[in-house]
């Protein structure tokens, strides 16, 4: 059962994704093998460029279950609450499964009672529309300083997609076959900030650290700049 399309998120959906993760550590229920399967075909972009007919939180969506059922429903991190009819939780699977999609997609997912439902998206109500782009932001910051901003976002969200990555990558191994690599299932939170480079390694982690560009030396970069003289 394979999501035929990628799962375009909103950096901050892509966040609340891997904080939901981090707490469902070996989980096997069928929330934690949908949240695998989003984080696994995420794709991530500003939310200036999600579409109004985009799947983020917030969003009203009105979506039909199994070719049958027609609903309409406001996506919401928050638990679901009994009997609200308006709302739904992105911590219940059928949340969940909407979240990413855009209009006339659809999706099949495991529930909870083991059963599968198909879920196609009809129509979307965006959360909130993004302001008209202006030459100054409202504190006065000129353009090249917010696309510095916005440059700085896409490097923490490429960090954090590298970390959720490697965190289900190794959630999925057994523990004989983690042991055989060298780790325990209590150190994947560890590994995985040293594999995206969160934090430094220790001597005999040194292995899985990001390869980083050494920088020149001086004797290299007096020669260079000796050479770029003479041409």
């Amino acid at each position: 059962m394979q999501n035929s399309h990628p799962t375009i998120l909103t950096p901050e959906d892509h966040a609340h994704l891997e904080r939901l993760m981090c707490t469902m550590t070996g989980s096997r229920t069928a929330l934690a093998m949908l949240l695998r399967r989003k984080l696994d075909t995420a794709v991530i972009i500003p939310p200036a460029n999600a579409g109004r007919d985009l799947v983020t939180s917030g969003s009203t969506v009105r979506f039909v279950v199994d070719g049958a059922r027609s609903m309409e429903r406001r996506l919401a991190w928050s638990p679901q609450e009994e009997d609200d009819a308006s709302n739904l939780s992105l911590r219940l699977p059928r949340g969940l499964a909407l979240l990413g999609l855009s209009a006339g997609q659809s999706i099949p997912y495991r529930t909870d009672d083991g059963g599968t439902e198909f879920l196609e998206v009809e129509q979307v109500d965006p959360a909130s529309l993004s302001p008209a782009p202006r030459k100054h932001s409202a504190d006065g910051q000129s353009p090249a300083r917010s696309a510095g901003g916005l440059a700085k976002m896409f490097r923490s969200a490429l960090v954090r997609l590298q970390r959720g990555r490697t965190i289900t990558a190794l959630q999925r191994l057994d523990d004989a076959m983690l042991k055989d690599i060298g780790i325990t299932r209590g150190e994947i939170s560890h590994i995985a900030d040293i594999v995206s480079g969160i934090v430094e390694p220790p001597p005999e982690r040194q292995d899985i650290a990001p390869r980083r560009r050494a920088a020149p030396s001086a004797s290299r970069a007096k020669a260079s700049a000796q050479h770029e003289h003479v041409q």
